[in-house]
């Protein structure tokens, strides 16, 4: 079962597939109960997962990983690549941005600007912080019949 949160109208729908059509981030949970991964998240972009990471709550974060397509990984064929680090880079001189993704397979660099200029650094992401990340309790159950999200968007 997949359930989908709709950001635009903040209701949760569930499905048995789902397309994937760009970059995306694998996250597995594991349940403090049982130790079970049995379930994962599907996370958009880098802001998502920050906010997915710091709002789930009652699951062990077990690993977050990059779903590479060949137009940002360069191979021929999609690659699931566990995630080390995402640095966000403005320019000091410039409106220019880039966000620099590092994986256990490589390094991808998705904006314009030049990084040998003069910018400002921040860290989004690192699975340095992730390990040292604390689970919390979750919330009461609402309803076993109603879909629910460990995070909300």
């Amino acid at each position: 079962m997949i359930y989908l949160s709709e950001s635009h109208t903040r209701t949760v729908r569930t499905g048995s597939y789902c397309e994937i059509e760009g970059m995306c981030f694998w996250v597995t949970l594991r349940s403090p109960l049982n130790g079970e991964s049995e379930r994962a998240a599907v996370v958009e972009d880098a802001y998502e997962l920050n906010v997915f990471l710091s709002q789930a709550a009652g699951v062990e974060i077990a690993q977050v990983q990059m779903l590479c397509p060949p137009s940002i990984s360069g191979r021929p064929h999609w690659s699931l690549e566990e995630l080390r680090k995402i640095v966000i880079h403005r320019g000091l001189e410039s409106s220019q941005s880039a966000v620099v993704y590092e994986t256990a397979v490589g390094t991808y660099k998705l904006g314009d600007l030049d990084l040998r200029l003069r910018k400002r650094s921040h860290v989004l992401y690192s699975a340095r912080n992730l390990k040292a990340r604390i689970t919390t309790a979750a919330p009461p159950l609402k309803s076993a019949e109603e879909p629910q999200l460990y995070a909300h968007f």
